[in-house]
């Protein structure tokens, strides 16, 4: 692999929207890491689809609510390509709390300096 070869992580990944978008970016050279928790019956068609493909991807069963985890799968996304440019937040769990979108908002800069738990405290995100 190329070190210069853009890796994504696709949250929700399993189906619809963020499965497409997955085997989309793969199809165009990016290396992909998916995540899933729901629709386990869909996970081996999922697998198919991205072995068929013949390059390299990671498929991660993650319950995204246990926030204490996502720096652990940010981790196992870096330690398997290397890197990790791309985030795809292709997730609805829990409903819409727009008192949520504003603090994350807020918490970012006109720079794109965010304190989440994907980013880290102070970490700058590169377009």
């Amino acid at each position: 692999m190329a070190d210069d070869q853009k890796v994504a992580l696709v949250l929700g990944g399993i189906k619809g929207i963020g499965k497409g978008i997955g085997l989309d970016l793969v199809k165009g050279g990016i290396r992909v890491a998916l995540t899933y928790y729901d629709w386990e019956e869909l996970l081996p068609e999922m697998q198919r689809d991205f072995a068929e493909t013949g390059k390299d991807h990671l498929i991660v069963k993650m319950n995204l609510l246990d926030t204490e985890k996502i720096s652990d799968l940010v981790k196992q996304v870096v330690g398997h390509f290397g890197r990790l440019d791309i985030l795809i937040n292709n997730i609805e769990r829990g409903g819409y709390r727009p008192d949520l979108v504003v603090e994350n908002w807020n918490s970012c800069n006109s720079r794109i300096i965010c304190t989440s738990p994907i980013a880290g405290d102070g970490a700058t995100l590169r377009p």
